[in-house]
Order: structure tokens, then C-alpha cells, then sequence
């Protein structure tokens, strides 16, 4: 007995330290002991031992030998229920799982959890949990996620039934998890997992030890996914340090860190230091394994991929091919591995030019991920209904498509050469009759027919987001899949223009907006949705309750965990942010309990959370007026899409996109923040050119707009453009300025789907009365007077100065407000005048706790007070409020109120009004938009939002709000109000656009009723 355990244990040590052929040799040599003592049971477990160690080294073929050796050795000489029989199904499994033969896969876990669930009859027991979290690890590769989860959770659960909650094999199951959630880009959720994960292990194993290097591994992989690359690189260098400690630098756990670490550079297009991290990972697998093993194809793909990004297309080739070459020999032509590398390879052609090569090869990978595709003609169009890997085939159908179109491109251009040398006099034809000359036209297909395969094949791929993005459950999840689907939508855009374009079919037009509609504001849009689910299905009250308990204690904790990750290393404090993170973990465990229950239990949430909105231009049609127009703008890599609607008829545009148009914006804006008017209208004066006058006879004789803008134009106040006319400054004063703002008003949406669901939203809400609330700090600095509040003043380079509502740096800096007291006053005396309820609070009665009692039972609310946009966290961004315990003004205490703590307020509010810097600024997400503070109020329930686009001047902002609401209650709609309150503000000696220009409007074109 103690021979036999000193075998194992000295082969399993042997393992760890990655001596695999020393292992195999121990094993091997104990295997003629155990067979002449028939000692089967000992036998069979050196041949799965064996078998392990075979694919470690990746040889699968001498894994299965053995494998298959002691599961027939096991059916012969075991019982059919024994334990040894079911570590050899499961053993087997895992093999086929290396050579991508799923069916085999599922058929021996499943036979090992049988015999398992045999063994032991009360459902308890390490293996049990062992299997669950196999079959986990399989349903998530499969794409199956909720029954991954289902088995990962039971892992958890048996484990923590029978080994506790710090115990290391515990803390597996949870990283597990965190590997599934990553699947679906849920990074959010499986950061949560994997730091579970890494606490267990610490407290368990110790800060030095081994299995840490895993942790921080996943963890790091986490932040590199979410875009935060210095936290990724500092949890890489941490696993390093403890690969060279513990392992040495030559094992393959080095090699994989080096591996992860040059992604995250490459990820930053840092090539030099991707690609020297790469080959540092290249040389441990060679001198590990030799010239072939999958560890190195993985390599030689990466290297590969990075001289393709850095246009080295021969060496991008070499790399590429031998990666390929090197899967063919471990894993079969069905494996995700292979299609991943042809996928590449597809790519490198693409970009070289070589368009039919580029259609070959995508088309091999569909046949490859798609079971029902086999055979197909190139131009054949893929159905989505059995597939193994959806982000291959969704890189696939783009390739193809994005190859289909460029061909298209190119033959055009040849065809246009062409007629061009008919028509030049020294054009000899006879060169045509070189059979050389004349370019082949691929696979047969006439030339129109490669525009309408593009077209069809970005079609399909919009639908596969259309089913991943409904197969996820987290925000972050849908967040980082908007940012890598923007050259799908922008390919089926242009594709969709061009057929409008040949065919004149209002069909095409319409699969242009659909496309432009489906990449854009998703989130809120689903978020909005999930809102109406649960108030309008048949949910218990007490679960809703739940449910809406534990969103504002995540929240709060989220906020708590990220404020403590912003402070110095000398001011955090460990334990708190272990206890921080801990609540978490068991809040988040509870609430994904309880969304399965409402996904699975209630069909009406279910429906109505995930219905469809698919919006036509005729619906927004319907909506336009005489003097009304409908713009939206789609921002790709390469063009600029323009949908222009109005009550006569539908347009759209694809323009060019210029490749300085970023720095356009940053100009145009920077020269609103110097004043500087030379600056001003020749940026104004561009950035019209290209947004507005291809459009301009549509929108010509038109007063009301309503634009959805996109991408970095979230950013860019449309009403501060200038009409052709202005070329010069007048007596050096902004105001005789042609503003777009003097001809029409302008109300902003984030899409044409959530303008559309806002408004059915708004004629549903219950009538309220027209009350109105106003909340202003105004004193931020304890030594100041409420009387002779002080303000420091901002100067610009020009020498002029503005008292802004920002701050810089921490809640030390914050300045006086004054003007703010007199804005929220004389507002309130508005509607005191009208007769209409008003309440006020000033000073440090202007509290947290008076906002969040007061703003939802108001129809008009006013916040004028200090914004805060936090550069890396935005969550961390919002406004500053008192939170004073008394109503001493001289020692006032501020809050700053972030957005996460606005989104769980149930608001009845037809206008918020944020008389703040930069409310309507944040992190900007391709296709989602800004994640700022007035998106966290419309999600609230807001119906019209009110909101600033920059820092905006202390005093005129004063002037400006107080004339918006003589506006409205004027009658005239929040749009027109805000446009005469600006127009109003402009005619004023010695101001600029920053004195009016920052504040827009999201909302309906609504007025006060």
C-alpha cells in the first residue's frame, strides 16, 4: 500500500513540475507489478495517470491508447458501477474534448456522472462536483452557457456541502464559473468569480503559492477584455514573478502568462513588446516540447496575427500557415482552433488584396463551424441552425461579406478604367485581345451578383448578433460585443446604400436603417424593456422587491469597491475591500438566482424583456410634422451614414469618413473652451460641410430636429455649427454669428427605436401635477458666506474669465457657486406667479437625502451644482450635493451623487433640468453612446432630459435656465424653449458659444400640459 502510494504521489509531483516523460515512465514501470498481482483496480489508475501525461504532451493518440486500454480493462475486471471505471470516462472525455469531437465528449461525461451518481446515493461527494464542473467547462464550449452555469453552481454547491467554503478545490469551481461567464464577454461577472477564486486560494494556500499564478492570470485576462490594460499588465507581472519562484522560467505556465501578456500589448498595438513577448513564450514551448504541440501553433498564430496588424503580410503568411499545419496534427479539421487560424488567414488575404482567395477561405471556415453548409456553392447563403463556435462564424460571415463587397469594389474600378481608356483617343483596343489583360471573374459569379452576396452574407451576420446579443445576460457583456460588431453594421450599411443606390428599392433603404438601428443604444434600450417586464408581468410583489433591493445594494457596493480601488496604497485598506468584495459576490449570487427564476417562471417577463423592436422608416415617418425632420448618423471605421426623414419622403447618404474626423471634433471643441474665434468658425465651418450640407435641401425650410447622434458626435453641439454665410468675424463678437441654433430647434435621441419607445412610454405615464423642485449647494467651501459667496475664476488663453461648474482633482477644489442660488430661486418664483406648487432647497438643505424623498414625486426639477466626470471610472462620475447632518451653511459637507445611484429612483418626471458641467458626458461605447448622468436619469423613468455637453460658465448658465423656464411656461415645447433661451443668451454683449452651447436636449418634443 505504502509502494503503490508512493507511486502516485511521486508521479503526480512529477506532473506538476511538467516532467511529464519522467512521469510516464514511473507509471509505466508499475504497470507489470500491478498486472502480475491482478491488482486491477491500481492497474487501470496508472493507465488513466499515464493516459493524463500523454496529454499534457498533446499526443492523443497514445492518451486514447491507454485510456480506451484501462476502460476495457475496467469493464472486464471491475464491477459496472466502480470508481476507477467512471476516472476512465471521464478521462476519455476529456481527450476527445482536446481533439474537438464534442458527441464522444458528452457520451463519457455523462457515463462517468451515472456511475458517480451510483456510487453515491447522497448526491454529495468531490467527484460528483469534479464532473459537474467537466460538464460545465463542456456546455460552455458548446455555447451553452445557462446549463453551463447550472453545472458549475453545482459544483459549488457540492463542494461547499462537502469540503467548505476555503477549501482550494472550492475555489476551482468558482474559477470555473468566472470561465464561463467569460465565454459569453460577461467579464463583469466572471471578475467577480475569478477574484472569489484568488481570495480562497490566498487565505488557503498562501500569498507565494503556485496555483496563484492561475488567478492572477484570469484576472488579468478579465481587465485586458474590459480595456483596462495597466491593471491587466500588473496582475501579469505579479503571475510571472510567481511562475519564475515556483515553476522556473522553462514551464509551460510561463509560457502561457508570456503568451497572455503579449495579447494585452497587442491589444494596445505595442507590436514591439507583443511580439517580444510572444517569442519569450515561443522558446519555453520549443524547449518543453520540441518543434510541434498545440501551445506552440497558439504562438506561432499570434505572432502571425500582429505581423498582419503591422502589414508584414509574407511573414503573416509563414506564421499563419505553420500554425495551421501544427493544429492538423493534434486536433481535428472540425476544431474551433482550426477555424480560428483559417479565419486569420482569410483576414491576411482580405487586407492584401487577394479577394478570392479571401472568399475560398472564409467560405472553408463556414463549412467547417456550420453542420448544415457542407458542399455549398461559394455564393450560397448560410442558414444559422446548428453551430459549434459562434465568434468564428460570426468572423467568418463578415470576412466573406467584407471580401464579397471589396471584389465588388474592385471590379467596378477596373470596369470604370476601362471606359475610361475606350474614351481616350491614344487607347489602343487590340490590348484586349490578350487573354492576359482581361481579369478573370472568380468562381463565375457576374459582377452585380458579388455585391448582392456581400449584402446577403452581412445580413446573416447581423442576425447571429441579433441571437448572441439576446443569449446575454450581463449589460458588460452587451457592451463589449457593440464594440467589435461596429465593421458588421457599417458593411451592411454600405452594402444596403449600394443595392438602394442600382435598384432604387425602398427595401434596400430600409434594411440600411435597420442595420444602423440594430447597432445602437441596445442596452439602454433592453434595460428600458426590463423595466416594463416586471412591472407589467405577473411578478410577486415580494420578488420584485427582492430583486430591486439587491440592484441598489450592488450598486452602493460598486461604488464602495470602486472608490477603494481609486485611493493610494497607503490609504486602502484590505480588509474592508476583501469585506467589500465578499458582500458583493453574495449579493450577485442571490440576484442571478433571481433573474433565472424570472427568465424561467414567468413567460410574459421573458417576452416582453426580449421582444424584437424592429422600427421602419415609415414609423418615424408618421411622427414628422410639416416643419419637422428626423436625422441619424452611423459613425463606422471608414463612413459616415445619413438618414434624413421627413413628412414627404426618406433619404440616405454614405459619405466618406475623413481620417483626421476625431481631432475635428477635439479642434471644434477646444476652440469653444479658448474662445477662440478664428478657431470657431473655421472648425464650425467643417465639421457643417461634412454632417450637413450633403443633406441640406431635406432639412432646409425644416424648424424642429430630432438627430440621433453617434459615436464621438454624442459629443458635438449640432446648433453651434454655422450656415454657409458666416466667413467672418463681425467686430470681433461671436453674436452676429449664422448659428444653426437661429434657424431650428434641435431634440437628440439615442436611437430611432428608444425616441419611438419613449414616446408610447410617455402617453402611458399617469398625469401629475405640474409641480416643480429646485436643488442648488451653492457653498462647497466651509469658510465662505452664504452672502458673499466667492468663486474662483477660470481664464482662458485669450485672458477672458468664466467661473465654471467643474472641478479638478478632489472635493478640495470645489468652488462657490453663487449664481446658482439666484437661478433656482427665480425659477421657483415662476411658478409661484403661475400658481403652480414649487419647493426649494438651497445651501445645505440642498442634501442627498431631500433628492432622493423629493425628485421623484415632481413633475420639473431643477439641479444646478458642480458636475464631476471621473476619467477612468464612471461610475464614479455624477453631481455634487450637501450632505450636511445640520443646517449650518458655513461648515457644509459635500456628496458627490454618482450615476449607478440614480438608476434604481422611479421617477414620474416629465423634465429633468442638469444645470451642471458635463452631465451628458462619460464613457463613450461604440454604438451604445455615453455613459453619463442623464442616461442614468431617462432609465429612471425621465420622460425629457435637459443636459450639458461640456463645462459650462457659472453666470450665464444662471441667465440661460431662468429664461428656458419663462419659455416653457410660456407654453413653448422644451425643444423651442431651450432654443430661445440660447438665441436670447448670444445677442448678450461678450458671449460665446460656451455660454449657451453646452446645454442640449433628449427628450420628444414635448411642452408642459
Amino acid at each position: 500500500m505504502i509502494e503503490r502510494d508512493n507511486i502516485f504521489d511521486q508521479s503526480q509531483q512529477l506532473t506538476e513540475a511538467a516532467q511529464y516523460q519522467e512521469a510516464i515512465a514511473l507509471l509505466q514501470h508499475s504497470i507489470s507489478t500491478f498486472e502480475t498481482k491482478q491488482d486491477w483496480e491500481n492497474y487501470i489508475h496508472a493507465c488513466n495517470e499515464i493516459g493524463k501525461n500523454y496529454n499534457h504532451l498533446s499526443k492523443t493518440e497514445k492518451a486514447l491508447h491507454y485510456l480506451q486500454f484501462s476502460l476495457q480493462c475496467a469493464d472486464e475486471n471491475l464491477p459496472r458501477q466502480h470508481l476507477q471505471l467512471a476516472h476512465a470516462h471521464n478521462n476519455i472525455a476529456y481527450t476527445y474534448s482536446l481533439l474537438g469531437d464534442f458527441e464522444k465528449v458528452l457520451h463519457h461525461y455523462q457515463q462517468a456522472l451515472h456511475i458517480f451518481q451510483q456510487c453515491y446515493v447522497d448526491n454529495l461527494h468531490p467527484d460528483l462536483a469534479m464532473i459537474n464542473s467537466n460538464l460545465g467547462w463542456f456546455f460552455g464550449e458548446k455555447g451553452d452557457v445557462p446549463q453551463a452555469i447550472i453545472h458549475h453552481q453545482q459544483a459549488i454547491h457540492i463542494y461547499l456541502q462537502t469540503l467548505g467554503a476555503n477549501h482550494a478545490q472550492t475555489a476551482i469551481a468558482y474559477n470555473n464559473t468566472g470561465y464561463v461567464y467569460g465565454l459569453k464577454n460577461d467579464y463583469t461577472n466572471a471578475l467577480i468569480y475569478y477574484q472569489q477564486a484568488f481570495h480562497i486560494w490566498k487565505q488557503t494556500l498562501g500569498a507565494a503559492h503556485p496555483q496563484l499564478i492561475h488567478a492572477y492570470n484570469n484576472i488579468g485576462w478579465c481587465h485586458r477584455m474590459n480595456e483596462k490594460f495597466s491593471e491587466s499588465i500588473d496582475h501579469y507581472t505579479k503571475a510571472l514573478e510567481l511562475c519564475h519562484n515556483n515553476l522556473g522560467e522553462q514551464h509551460a505556465t510561463t509560457a502561457q502568462v508570456h503568451h497572455n501578456m503579449g495579447s494585452c500589448y497587442s491589444l494596445q498595438n505595442e507590436f514591439d513588446k507583443s511580439l517580444e513577448q510572444y517569442q519569450q513564450a515561443l522558446q519555453i514551448q520549443t524547449t518543453l516540447y520540441g518543434n510541434q504541440h498545440p501551445s506552440i501553433a497558439q504562438s506561432l498564430m499570434n505572432i502571425g496575427m500582429d505581423k498582419g496588424k503591422q502589414k508584414e503580410f509574407d511573414a503573416a503568411f509563414i506564421y499563419l500557415q505553420q500554425s495551421l499545419e501544427q493544429y492538423r496534427q493534434f486536433v481535428g479539421e472540425n476544431h474551433p482552433r482550426i477555424a480560428a487560424v483559417c479565419n486569420e488567414i482569410g483576414n491576411i488575404y482580405r487586407r492584401s488584396g487577394q479577394f478570392d482567395k479571401a472568399i475560398s477561405t472564409f467560405h472553408q471556415v463556414l463549412q467547417t463551424v456550420l453542420s448544415d453548409y457542407q458542399n455549398a456553392e461559394i455564393e450560397a447563403i448560410p442558414k444559422l441552425q446548428s453551430y459549434q463556435d459562434e465568434n468564428a462564424l460570426l468572423y467568418a460571415l463578415n470576412g466573406k461579406a467584407a471580401s464579397f463587397w471589396e471584389k465588388y469594389q474592385e471590379i467596378q474600378m477596373q470596369s470604370s478604367n476601362e471606359n475610361s481608356r475606350y474614351n481616350n483617343p491614344n487607347f489602343n483596343p487590340s490590348i484586349l485581345q490578350n487573354p492576359n489583360s482581361a481579369t478573370p471573374q472568380p468562381f463565375n459569379i457576374p459582377t452585380h451578383q458579388h455585391l448582392i452576396a456581400a449584402f446577403r452574407h452581412f445580413e446573416v451576420a447581423v442576425n447571429l448578433i441579433q441571437q448572441i446579443r439576446q443569449s446575454y445576460r450581463a449589460d458588460g457583456a452587451k457592451l463589449s460585443l457593440s464594440k467589435s460588431i461596429l465593421p458588421v453594421y457599417e458593411g451592411a450599411i454600405r452594402t444596403a446604400f449600394e443595392l438602394f443606390e442600382a435598384t432604387k428599392s425602398m427595401n434596400y433603404l430600409q434594411k440600411a436603417f435597420a442595420f444602423s438601428e440594430q447597432g445602437k443604444s441596445m442596452v439602454l434600450l433592453g434595460n428600458l424593456k426590463n423595466n416594463e417586464a416586471i412591472a407589467v408581468s405577473k411578478i410577486p410583489s415580494e420578488l420584485q422587491l427582492q430583486i430591486q433591493q439587491l440592484e441598489v445594494e450592488l450598486r452602493y457596493l460598486d461604488k464602495k469597491i470602486t472608490q477603494e480601488q481609486t485611493k493610494n496604497a497607503a490609504e486602502q485598506d484590505a480588509e474592508y475591500f476583501r469585506e467589500l468584495q465578499q458582500k458583493h459576490f453574495n449579493f450577485n449570487e442571490k440576484y442571478q438566482s433571481l433573474i433565472e427564476v424570472l427568465e424561467t417562471d414567468y413567460v410574459d417577463y421573458f417576452q416582453l424583456k426580449y421582444a424584437a423592436q424592429n422600427i421602419h422608416l415609415q414609423d418615424v415617418q408618421s411622427q414628422m410634422t410639416e416643419t419637422r425632420v428626423f436625422i441619424e448618423y452611423f459613425v463606422g471605421e471608414e463612413t459616415i451614414s445619413i438618414f434624413t426623414i421627413t413628412q414627404q419622403a426618406c433619404w440616405g447618404t454614405v459619405l466618406t469618413k475623413p481620417t483626421h474626423f476625431a481631432s475635428m471634433m477635439d479642434v471644434f471643441l477646444q476652440a469653444i473652451e479658448w474662445m477662440d474665434e478664428e478657431m470657431f468658425i473655421d472648425s464650425a465651418n467643417q465639421l457643417y460641410d461634412l454632417l450637413l450640407e450633403p443633406i441640406e435641401v431635406h432639412w432646409r425650410d425644416k424648424k424642429e430636429w430630432v438627430i440621433v447622434r453617434d459615436d464621438v458626435l454624442h459629443l458635438l453641439p449640432f446648433d453651434a455649427l454655422l450656415l454657409p454665410s458666416s466667413t467672418a468675424i463681425v467686430d470681433t463678437s461671436f453674436a452676429d454669428l449664422s448659428y444653426l441654433v437661429k434657424h431650428c430647434a434641435i431634440a437628440y435621441h439615442y436611437s430611432a427605436n428608444l425616441w419611438n419607445y419613449s414616446r408610447k412610454r410617455d402617453l402611458k405615464k399617469a398625469a401629475s401635477s405640474n409641480n416643480f423642485l429646485g436643488i442648488a449647494p451653492v457653498v462647497f467651501q466651509g469658510t465662505s458666506s452664504p452672502d458673499k459667496t466667492a468663486a474662483l475664476a477660470w481664464t482662458t488663453h485669450r485672458g477672458k474669465t468664466k467661473v465654471l461648474r467643474n472641478i479638478e482633482g478632489n472635493e478640495e477644489t470645489l468652488q462657490n457657486l453663487p449664481s446658482t442660488a439666484l437661478e433656482v430661486k427665480q425659477v421657483y418664483e415662476l411658478f409661484q406667479e403661475q400658481e403652480m406648487d414649487a419647493k426649494l432647497f438651497l445651501y445645505a438643505a440642498a442634501s442627498k437625502q431631500v433628492f432622493f424623498e423629493e425628485v421623484p414625486k415632481h413633475k420639473y426639477v431643477l439641479i444646478a451644482t458642480h458636475g464631476f466626470v471621473h476619467d477612468q471610472h464612471q461610475d464614479l462620475s455624477g453631481i455634487y450635493l450637501s450632505d450636511s447632518a445640520s443646517n449650518d451653511s458655513l461648515q457644509p459637507t459635500n456628496y458627490l451623487l454618482t450615476i449607478p445611484e440614480i438608476y434604481h429612483l422611479h421617477l414620474q418626471a416629465d423634465l429633468i433640468v442638469l444645470s451642471s458641467c458635463s452631465s451628458g458626458v462619460g464613457k463613450l461605447y461604440k454604438g451604445e453612446g455615453m455613459m453619463a448622468l442623464n442616461r442614468g436619469f431617462l432609465y429612471a423613468g425621465a420622460s425629457n432630459i435637459i443636459f450639458t455637453q461640456f463645462d459650462i460658465p457659472d453666470e450665464s448658465s444662471s441667465q440661460l435656465v431662468r429664461n428656458l423656464f419663462a419659455y416653457i411656461l410660456d407654453e413653448d415645447s422644451y425643444a423651442v424653449a431651450l432654443q430661445k433661451a440660447k438665441c436670447k443668451q448670444l445677442a448678450l454683449p461678450d458671449t460665446s458659444p460656451q455660454d449657451w452651447a453646452g446645454f442640449a436636449y433628449i427628450g420628444l418634443f414635448t411642452q408642459m400640459q
